[in-house]
């Protein structure tokens, strides 16, 4: 396990966790179980990589893009987890990251995620059952369509400015 504190701007230690054997897996779960009982909310990303794909023909080469890590952060640790079917884990891993995106009872949030939940559906198998979409969200609740096409940094950025623009009206 491979294991980085990140200082936060709220003065808050953010303890970000890489996965890399068995025992961690189990023990990573355990923790977001625990924290999200807590909280109920777990922010999700996803990574990619590419990888070359190999067709008959010699010169056609296929480039495929593929989720390689999912991200699930709670309030106080972000867990990584590499999707990697050389890992000695890799089926205990899908099985275990399956029934904590199955959990009803925790909120999954993101932005701009929908191609990736499809991706790993279709790829993994892997489903979230309850999950928020914020970029949608904000544009439903502000009305701003061009806010649906932001990321999550651009977002948050426009998010605190508003903030700060309605604490200086009130």
């Amino acid at each position: 396990m491979h294991t980085f504190v990140i200082p936060m701007a709220d003065g808050n230690d953010l303890l970000t966790v890489l996965v890399s054997v068995k025992n961690d897996t189990d023990l990573s779960f355990n923790r977001l179980f625990g924290d999200a009982a807590d909280d109920k909310v777990v922010g999700f990303d996803t990574e990619y990589s590419l990888e070359p794909k190999f067709s008959r023909d010699l010169n056609a080469h296929v480039i495929e893009k593929r989720i390689a890590l999912v991200k699930l952060c709670t309030k106080c640790r972000c867990i990584l987890f590499r999707l990697d079917k050389d890992n000695i884990d890799y089926v205990h891993l899908l099985k275990k990251l399956s029934a904590l995106l199955a959990n009803k009872d925790i909120v999954f949030v993101g932005v701009r995620k929908r191609d990736d939940l499809a991706k790993l559906r279709n790829d993994y198998g892997l489903e979230i059952s309850n999950f928020v979409e914020l970029s949608e969200l904000v544009v439903s609740v502000l009305g701003k369509p061009v806010l649906g096409t932001y990321g999550a940094r651009e977002l948050a950025s426009y998010l605190k400015v508003l903030r700060n623009f309605d604490q200086l009206a009130g």
